[in-house]
């Protein structure tokens, strides 16, 4: 059964703090564990070396090492302002590795381990023009990039070298194929990361919890030092700068790392191609049209989640009320057309069905204005029978706890002693929760059950509604009906149901009221970090917890809240806060100054001059001077009374 996730919930009092690096205790790589015993007295004294090897990520990424990007994948809109970032799902993630050499030090001297650090991250974000690296891309083998002997430091690169050696792990494959970019040197050397621009270009972004889950969220982020290119398929790869920078001849290594080392290349002279390896990468059009999240936001339209077709009369009441015609096999083999509408409620519309039931057809109802039967009831109850009988976890064993009940009652009837009889066993508690998220929430039902025709919600709407707690009541009970043959048995049915979660034991309708919206967009699928916040009043501030907050389609996001639905905010979450500047290309500023690209690059920023023009020393405080606000709308709604 598919659960009922509750989603990325925030509260007003959440804070979103900036740290300059997560570091681990230990780099990867091989380290040697010495232990010594010496007992002078005894004349006893014993060693001895163990060697570890410390392996993490260094020429492929897991898929989820990848929390997400900005600009999404395969998105269009106005980004020529924006720096790209990628959210790395482990904090520590890019500093387990190091753009310089770790060991620069010989073994034995005191400041060895003093400069671990300030040692900066291995990764760094390169944007192109999808045209400036058409054909780079290629896979080679790791044995082109480490030395071949395992343990040996790597060797520098001579005149006309593309790549500087890597040292030999003990964790690497040399058969493992890597992906590589191979970059003309003079693009390449335009783009490349300044010594002191690497340190602000990566930040660990931390979202402080109040209200639900794991009190952090901690998250790495690694941002680019080139904008987009505008009217571009732009085109950005995640690459390894590992032990690509270098001392600087007879540098002061005791000093900070960016003073003492350069890029190889500052020092060797390349060859025509650099080499980069590529651990992931993704592309998106920087467009002046208005596609951008904040005209999709803009732009939804309100839905009624009913069909407005010039196929369908939508001047028949069904139809008003989001009912669809489809097909219905009956018992005897006949083939005819039937209504069929699921739990979403957009309109008001009384029904009243008489609960429990010993079968589905005891449910349907017709429509006199087509004179075709309406299923929509007598199918939830059908489907809430399926669901408990597919799960034996669930059907068998509610079988059996109504059986229980039924021998403790029966013995009850039957008591002659003065001894009092065994009590009816409590419905156990994971089926008690099964149809609280399976059924009240709809966790366990099918896409088509919910909208069966993909016209109810068209695409770029967003739908609020209220769920038809008849529908719900008829498929809790179809659910409940498992070992329901007789009416004696539908009876006792009738005085269990009290045990189920928010089913009122008289009448068997639910006792919940639940509210919610639907957004069928691109913005679900491009910008995973969506979040939508639900309000009992128009200017309420604090909002309601869901029951449900789920992706239940490629564009399609459901949220479920237990009470009234009035307004609904649709913004980012904070972990998707991007960076950027002001103005257009030709005239760039932030925080009102002045900002130049790179001289001879198109768009490619000098970071820590722009960091000292804001004043800014860290990259945890040139990160939040580097915000830009994040886009968000809301909507009021007026839902039916019941």
């Amino acid at each position: 059964m598919r659960s009922a996730n509750t989603g990325p919930m925030l509260h007003p009092d959440d804070q979103v703090r900036f740290f300059d690096h997560h570091r681990p205790s230990l780099m990867a790589g091989s380290y040697s564990i010495e232990v010594a015993h010496d007992v002078g007295s005894l004349g006893i004294n014993a060693a001895r070396t163990q060697e570890i090897s410390i392996a993490g990520p260094r020429f492929a990424l897991a898929p989820n090492e990848i929390a997400t990007s900005f600009p999404a994948r395969g998105t269009e809109g106005q980004f020529e302002t924006v720096l790209p970032h990628v959210l790395l799902s482990r904090p520590s993630l890019p500093w387990e590795r190091s753009a310089c050499l770790q060991t620069q030090f010989e073994p034995g001297d005191p400041k060895a381990t003093a400069p671990a650090a300030d040692l900066p991250p291995w990764l760094a974000l390169m944007v192109f023009d999808a045209e400036e690296i058409e054909g780079c891309a290629k896979t080679v083998p790791a044995a082109d990039l480490i030395h071949p002997v395992a343990g040996h430091a790597g060797t520098a690169p001579s005149s006309g070298a593309q790549f500087a050696q890597l040292n030999h792990d003990v964790a690497d494959d040399p058969k493992t194929p890597v992906a590589v970019i191979d970059l003309p040197r003079d693009l390449a050397l335009g783009l490349l990361p300044k010594p002191q621009d690497l340190n602000f270009l990566t930040v660990v972004r931390d979202v402080e919890k109040t209200a639900q889950g794991a009190p952090h969220e901690a998250r790495s982020v690694v941002i680019a030092n080139r904008l987009p290119l505008p009217g571009k398929r732009n085109v950005v790869h995640l690459v390894s700068l590992e032990h690509q920078y270098t001392p600087k001849p007879n540098a002061d290594l005791t000093k900070p790392w960016w003073t003492t080392h350069t890029h190889w290349t500052d020092q060797i002279k390349p060859g025509p191609t650099l080499r980069f390896v590529s651990l992931f990468n993704w592309d998106f059009t920087c467009d002046a049209a208005p596609a951008d999240l904040q005209h999709i936001l803009e732009g939804l339209d309100h839905g009624t989640l009913s069909i407005a077709s010039s196929t369908l009369n939508t001047t028949l009441p069904l139809a008003q009320t989001g009912a669809v015609p489809v097909a219905l096999h009956k018992a005897t083999g006949a083939r005819t057309a039937a209504w069929y509408r699921g739990p979403f409620q957009v309109f008001s519309r009384s029904a009243a069905v008489t609960l429990p039931a010993r079968q589905a057809d005891a449910l349907t109802r017709q429509d006199p204005a087509t004179n075709m039967t309406d299923q929509s009831y007598a199918s939830a109850w059908e489907l809430g029978r399926l669901l408990a009988l597919r799960d034996p976890a669930i059907g068998l064993r509610l079988h059996q706890w109504k059986r229980q009940c039924a021998h403790a009652a029966r013995a009850a009837a039957q008591q002659l002693t003065q001894t009092p009889p065994p009590p009816a066993p409590d419905l156990p508690d994971d089926i008690h929760q099964w149809f609280d998220a399976a059924l009240l929430r709809l966790g366990a039902v099918p896409y088509s059950y919910l909208l069966p025709d993909p016209d109810v919600l068209p695409p770029e709407t967003i739908a609020p509604f209220r769920l038809d707690r008849v529908w719900l009541a008829a498929l809790v009970d179809g659910a409940f009906s498992i070992g329901r043959v007789t009416e004696q048995q539908a009876d006792a049915d009738a005085t269990l149901r009290a045990a189920l979660p928010a089913v009122d034991a008289a009448s068997g309708a639910i006792t919940r009221q639940t509210t919610g919206v639907l957004v069928r967009s691109r913005a679900v699928r491009d910008w995973p970090d969506l979040v939508i916040d639900g309000f009992a009043a128009s200017g309420a501030t604090t909002p309601l917890r869901p029951l449900r907050y789920d992706t239940i389609g490629p564009e399609t996001r459901l949220l479920l809240f237990e009470g009234p639905l009035a307004r609904v905010d649709v913004h980012l979450h904070p972990m998707a806060i991007h960076f950027g500047l002001d103005g257009t290309h030709g005239a760039l500023s932030k925080a009102g100054q002045p900002v130049s690209p790179r001289k001879g690059t198109n768009g490619v920023l000098e970071i820590a001059d722009l960091a000292q023009a804001l004043g800014t020393a860290s990259s945890r405080a040139f990160a939040f001077e580097m915000i830009e606000t994040v886009p968000r709308i809301s909507r009021t709604f007026d839902l039916p009374h019941e």
